[in-house]
């Protein structure tokens, strides 16, 4: 037996899932728990995070990417795919590029578990109000600094 759905139908679907990121599944184990984990949320976040960076500087992707070392293709995972996996080289990389301290970095990235979540609750927060692709606004940039003075004193900590 075949089953069709209209084009209606699946955007009604689409449409009633307001709070679910729709792209390209990462396998089984994200229908089994429904819930984002934060380690997950926190990779989302450093996206964000490394995507005002670049347009803080004024970048392309490919500008940010050449300057950072890295690849294009790591560079434009990181800012668009929410379950992009950062490997620790990329992260070193940014830290150094950016003059940040590595291992708060490491937990923006979900490369190491932090103890703490308020920070990253935070970050969430920041991310979801930049905008996609215009410049910084003054709002923005302050945001961003704070953001960065965070993970500059629990660098310290």
């Amino acid at each position: 037996m075949r089953f069709e759905r209209s084009k209606e139908w699946w955007l009604a679907r689409i449409a009633g899932e307001t709070d679910v990121v729709i792209g390209a599944s990462s396998g089984l184990g994200e229908a089994e728990g429904g819930e984002t984990s934060a380690e997950e949320a926190a990779t989302a976040s450093f996206g964000e995070f490394v995507h005002l960076l670049r347009r803080r500087e004024g970048l392309s992707a490919d500008e940010f990417a050449m300057a950072v070392d890295i690849e294009l293709s790591d560079a434009q995972a990181i800012e668009e795919d929410p379950f992009y996996r950062v490997d620790a080289r990329t992260v070193w990389a940014i830290a150094r590029t950016y003059h940040l301290p590595q291992t708060m970095l490491n937990e923006m990235a979900g490369i190491v578990v932090a103890n703490d979540l308020a920070p990253f609750v935070d970050q969430q927060r920041y991310a979801a109000r930049s905008e996609l692709r215009s410049a910084l606004s003054p709002e923005e940039i302050a945001l961003l600094n704070i953001v960065v003075s965070v993970i500059e004193e629990r660098a310290q900590e």
